[in-house]
């Protein structure tokens, strides 16, 4: 487990974690570049198709998701401070359900209402809240899963 530091403004973080926030910021960056330079190529080809809303949804709450999971897997996240145990716990579980949920209910919608692509990408489909459920997931998923191998290591 990483060991975080206690400085007097809060928590300093070692050299090792310090280079996997900064990774975590690149990552989440170059997400969030793809991703628009994604979007507005798609959007120009298949302008019908994808609403900007559904571009905005998953350029910001994917470059978050990338950022948070790959800070958090690495240990170098607030959420998986030894400090914060509880909430951090909390957090995680909270996120990963609150995603499972609205997947499914994402799923539920496109089933019962037989909707098509269109509609799925449109402005008031689907697909923004598959992204928003995807992404809660993947965050509160990686909480869960790194808390675990904390967990893990200090019985070993």
């Amino acid at each position: 487990m990483a060991k975080q530091l206690r400085g007097k403004t809060g928590v300093a973080l070692d050299e090792r974690q310090k280079h996997f926030v900064l990774k975590s910021y690149q990552y989440g960056f170059a997400f969030t570049i793809f991703s628009a330079w994604l979007g507005l190529l798609l959007t120009r080809m298949l302008p019908n198709l994808f609403s900007p809303i559904f571009w905005f949804v998953f350029i910001l709450f994917g470059g978050l998701a990338v950022n948070v999971t790959y800070a958090t897997l690495k240990g170098a996240h607030p959420l998986v401070d030894p400090r914060f145990e509880k909430h951090g716990h909390l957090m995680g579980i909270g996120c990963l359900l609150y995603g499972l949920v609205t997947i499914l209910m994402t799923g539920w919608e496109m089933v019962s209402k037989h909707l098509d692509v269109n509609e799925f990408f449109s402005h008031g489909g689907s697909g923004s809240m598959l992204i928003l459920g995807l992404s809660l997931f993947a965050m509160g998923s990686s909480i869960t899963y790194r808390r675990y191998l904390d967990k893990r290591e200090e019985e070993d």
